[in-house]
């Protein structure tokens, strides 16, 4: 009766360990969603970002670092800031026709733009209970960052994204006190939404089961 038993708790783990042996995995790279390489120029505006800690160039910059780390080989051509454009074009605002003049000036096919917003910072006091020991004063600072990519023979959108997030600039209470680098926690910011809107540039990889 013992032997019995042990046979039937030990049957379904032999079981399992037998299928899980006829079993093996590989990992697959799944393609970019988007695939850059049919434009054989893109070419980027500077960002809209306001005049705040030159953000408007970092995150240019760190945009195009990102889309060509996902997808290397993709050609670049700065165009500089919108004003600039659309007065070489004789536009007056980023609409169809002045999408097709900036292509056919720069020889671009495709284009790509985005607005960074940044929020005034905000404090925010935490109270746990009735005492003030347990007082606690956040600074923090929102962000969000929008980007378009449009055909120039056309100005057809042909991709969109977006990003946002929080970011802490100082955070107290009666017993420490930290503060971050202004600087630091800014360029942070745009690295983190850059990279968040460039997922659809980047290959992926994904774990998928293989029968022998």
């Amino acid at each position: 009766m013992r032997s019995l038993r042990i046979l039937r708790i030990a049957f379904p783990f032999a079981l399992i360990a037998f299928f899980v042996g006829c079993t093996s995995y590989t990992i697959v790279t799944i393609p970019p969603r988007v695939d850059l390489q049919k434009f054989n120029t893109v070419g980027v505006i500077t960002f809209d970002a306001g005049k705040e800690r030159g953000l408007a160039k970092k995150c240019t910059q760190r945009f195009i670092e990102d889309m060509q780390g996902g997808q290397p080989g993709v050609l670049v051509l700065e165009l500089g800031t919108r004003a600039e454009l659309l007065s070489a074009v004789g536009k007056t605002t980023l609409d169809t026709d002045a999408l097709k003049a900036i292509a056919a000036a720069k020889s671009v096919t495709g284009i790509l733009f985005a607005q960074l917003d940044v929020a005034q910072p905000q404090t925010e006091v935490g109270l746990k209970n009735l005492s003030l020991s347990s007082v606690n004063v956040k600074k923090t600072v929102k962000a969000s960052l929008v980007v378009k990519l449009w055909l120039g023979e056309n100005g057809a959108l042909a991709w969109s994204d977006s990003a946002r997030g929080e970011w802490t600039l100082a955070r107290a209470s009666l017993s420490s006190v930290r503060v971050a680098d202004p600087d630091d926690k800014y360029n942070q910011m745009v690295e983190d939404l850059a990279w968040a809107v460039t997922r659809d540039f980047r290959p992926t990889k994904e774990r998928r089961a293989v029968e022998k």
